[in-house]
């Protein structure tokens, strides 16, 4: 705690020294707003060198069938798979909790994520948006409560009140995922009012591995969206909605389906299946004279998602179990000279509920909950304030800070040991901050130095305190009060040189943990489970490395490497005795390497790409990690090397299309943490036809 206050306390006291007079510094090149955020967002608060974006391009390799997949274009980002539908990024050894995820500058409703790695990602499609931007490492000053490990912000597209009418047609099929969809979108205006619209399809069957068909992995998704904009009395305003689906997604692991990787152990239930629905609805407005402020835009959202479990255990008893989640949110953000402020609100209310079946199909009864407490909530409320000052010699200076509340109550929490109706009712704050000073040289502007101190807090949610659920294999997840908020600080720094054909970024990073959620076995037995509950016992480290070469040596060719390593430790307790010891931190990202070629023929259209992907073993592993059976082998996750080829081609300036062979040689491999392994050859063809 000590180390927290001081180093909040010496940001804040070099963040706020500064002539409010200076003029504002230009941000760097990866800020772009083409779309629906507020013009204030968080990369804008915090800017690093480190930050990173892609346009969505669908002739080219990132272009995945999911957001988490996506999201391994970014060096040093792990997916874990808890199955084919399933997949949660690692970002600087973090995910799910400690990440933050911005839809159009809107905080996508965290308030039932439990610890460890989480699908609701999965339920964004990339193909509806625009561009993605990331900034990794300590972002919490910026983005708010739980960003961790970094914050990745989705970007869709504004729609133009004076474009033509007309629209597109983007297509994805692919041999080894047995899957093909698309989508369909139309956009014009008239003068006045903008509109955008579009409809998502796609089926996925069960995924061929290098080993073979792995059965009752495949699901479908769907969704739909549409925005509207205009300008009125100096308000440029914009109204959307959006929704998707992901239905029958297997945790196939669990099952009797589960297929053995280099050892691993298949589960005994019949049947885990997971559906999922989520919605958004936002209206923005935005104006660039306020009166004395030079900058105002405002949110107002609502989000909704729900959640059902359909489980069949090995002995024939059935369970129906999941949530309805109804987020409302509010943002307000503005700038004058040098400085930006605002306000961030989210309030959200669940409901929880486990139905019980005998083998016989006989109805036994309702749960007390379901996953997480039943008629429950979460109201959370941010206020910040990020300055940005050139000083002398080439420095510039980037602060911030970030007060949040929250209050999270549920009036239905079940006693696992008496079955008794809890109730629990707990409110909590913390404050971030950051700062970052920049460094470029008079004699040689191609390299900037950067260096960065931050301090962070995530507070404790829903599922934190009430979760009555599945943690891994064999393990029952039990409610847990008295719960803090956990504090992190970190320092990094960044070195980057561009030039005319050769850019690198290079940055190192340690992260200091404080009292982290951790989860501890109680002695107990549940269901054939081992109980954990959870306390703030996580104290630890994390600290690491990732950058990037590009080298061009002619217009016509383009090489670009990415790397990362890291090493992470936190006490834990592997017993149900009061017993800590420092263990690595449960599913570590192990080194990881992408190295991709791109050749533009003189004079040809088309381009040709070889990529290779590479991930270390790793056998750095938890008490936690080697009782995970199912999903890791005995000894650690073996690692891989593997080969991409692509080609991708604009027909005329209306058409495009792009074909992959990922995986050239049938590599048999799974990401760390995984219950599922990657698909084996696979054909992807890829394509958009504009109208």
């Amino acid at each position: 705690m000590s180390l927290m206050a001081s180093s909040s306390i010496l940001v804040l006291c070099s963040a706020f020294s500064a002539d409010a007079s200076d003029p504002v510094i230009d941000l760097p090149d990866v800020v772009v707003k083409p779309a629906v955020t507020p013009d204030v967002m968080a990369f804008d608060l915090s800017p690093s060198v480190a930050q990173d974006h892609i346009h969505l391009d669908p002739t080219v390799f990132h272009i995945d069938r999911s957001l988490p997949e996506v999201m391994q274009a970014f060096p040093g980002v792990q997916v874990q798979k808890t199955g084919h539908g399933q997949g949660s990024p690692f970002l600087r050894g973090f995910t799910g909790q400690r990440t933050v995820l911005l839809v159009d500058g809107i905080r996508f409703d965290d308030t039932v994520f439990r610890e460890g790695p989480v699908q609701y990602w999965n339920t964004l499609d990339p193909e509806s948006f625009a561009e993605i931007l990331f900034s990794p490492g300590l972002r919490s000053a910026s983005a708010g409560s739980g960003a961790i490990g970094g914050v990745v912000e989705l970007i869709s597209s504004r729609p133009d009140p004076s474009s033509v009418w007309g629209g597109a047609l983007r297509g994805r099929f692919s041999s080894a995922e047995r899957s093909s969809g698309g989508r369909l979108q139309l956009s014009g205006g008239d003068g006045a009012i903008g509109l955008e619209c579009a409809v998502n399809l796609r089926s996925f069957g069960d995924l061929r591995t290098g080993q073979g068909v792995q059965t009752q992995s495949g699901y479908g998704t769907s969704g739909l969206d549409f925005r509207l904009a205009w300008n009125s009395g100096g308000v440029d305003w914009t109204v959307g909605h959006d929704r998707s689906r992901v239905d029958d997604a297997w945790r196939t692991h669990s099952t009797i389906y589960g297929q053995s990787f280099e050892g691993t152990m298949i589960g005994s239930d019949l049947r885990r299946v997971l559906d999922h629905r989520r919605e958004r609805s936002i209206l923005t407005g935005s104006s660039r004279d306020p009166g004395a402020l030079d900058h105002l835009s405002w949110t107002f959202s609502r989000q909704f998602q729900s959640e059902s479990r359909d489980r069949v255990r090995a002995d024939g008893r059935r369970d129906v179990q999941g949530f309805d989640l109804v987020g409302i949110g509010f943002s307000v953000r503005a700038e004058k000279d040098n400085w930006s402020f605002g306000l961030d609100s989210l309030s959200s209310r669940a409901d929880s509920e486990r139905l019980n079946f005998a083998p016989d199909g006989s109805f036994l009864g309702a749960s007390i909950q379901g996953p997480v407490g039943d008629d429950s909530g979460r109201d959370l409320v941010e206020g910040f304030v990020a300055k940005s000052q050139s000083l002398s010699s080439g420095f510039e200076s980037h602060v911030a800070a970030r007060w949040s509340s929250s209050r999270v109550f549920a009036d239905r929490v079940a006693d696992p040991a008496s079955d008794a109706v809890l109730s629990m009712d707990s409110s909590l704050d913390g404050l971030s901050t950051s700062a970052g000073l920049r460094w470029t040289s008079s004699k040689r502007p191609a390299t900037t130095l950067e260096g960065r101190i931050s301090t962070g807090v995530r507070l404790p949610n829903l599922a934190d305190f009430t979760r009555f659920d599945v943690a891994r294999s064999d393990e029952v997840e039990v409610p847990a009060f008295g719960l803090d908020p956990e504090e992190f600080v970190g320092v990094e720094a960044s070195i980057r040189e561009q030039r005319h054909s050769l850019s690198w970024l290079f940055t190192a990073y340690f992260t200091a943990i404080d009292g982290m959620i951790t989860r501890r076995p109680t002695g107990d037995v549940i269901d054939g489970g081992t109980a954990v509950t959870k306390q703030n016992a996580g104290d630890g480290r994390m600290f690491g490395f990732e950058g990037s070469l590009t080298w061009s040596p002619s217009p016509n060719l383009k090489w670009r490497t990415q790397f990362s390593a890291q090493r992470g430790d936190v006490a834990t307790f592997p017993t149900s005795e009061d017993v800590s010891v420092n263990e690595p931190i449960s599913r570590l990202t192990p080194a990881l390497l992408t190295s991709t070629v791109r050749w533009l023929p003189h004079g040809a259209p088309w381009h040709l790409e070889g990529r290779v992907r590479w991930s270390d073993l790793q056998d750095r592993l938890s008490t936690r990690d080697r009782a995970d059976t199912q999903r890791i082998p005995e000894g650690g996750t073996p690692g891989w090397t593997v080969l991409d080829l692509g080609w991708g081609v604009p027909l005329d300036h209306e058409s495009s299309i792009g074909i992959a062979l990922e995986n050239v040689f049938n590599v048999n491999y799974r990401r760390h943490g995984s219950g599922v392994n990657e698909p084996g050859r696979n054909l992807v063809f890829r394509f958009e036809q504009s109208f």
